[in-house]
């Protein structure tokens, strides 16, 4: 399953980050589950998505259907995406994509997720 989890340092940034670490599977169950985490660690306001989709795999049809539709549901509480990709050329177009057609409009891609770490704004900006 996806790891999803708050950000250590979340209380430091201007916004809650709410860490999202994909792990290659891609099954339905595990991104809904995913889903929810993210909805009950937002609480409903604002966040911050962190994200590491460096070792993600390819989606099925079901699964892209299933991440359209739920994240439909959670778009509205991201604030912007921060999202490492590790060197990955096509994955960082094919995300470019994918996050289009899902309506996110506040993306970033980078190549680790240090670098992700530090794009965030903290409250001492």
């Amino acid at each position: 399953m996806p790891l999803v989890y708050l950000h250590e340092n979340s209380k430091e940034f201007r916004q809650p980050v709410i860490c999202f670490v994909e792990d290659g599977r891609n099954s339905v169950e595990e991104l809904n589950a995913a889903i929810l985490e993210i909805k009950r660690l937002s609480k409903g306001g604002p966040c911050y998505i962190l994200a590491d989709l460096s070792k993600t795999t390819p989606p099925s049809l079901e699964y892209r259907k299933t991440l359209k539709k739920r994240f439909d549901e959670i778009n509205d509480l991201l604030g912007h995406a921060y999202i490492s990709v590790g060197n990955n050329k096509f994955l960082r177009v094919a995300g470019k994509f994918i996050f289009g057609v899902l309506g996110m409009k506040k993306f970033s891609f980078f190549a680790s997720m240090k670098e992700a770490t530090e794009a965030i704004p903290s409250v001492r900006d």
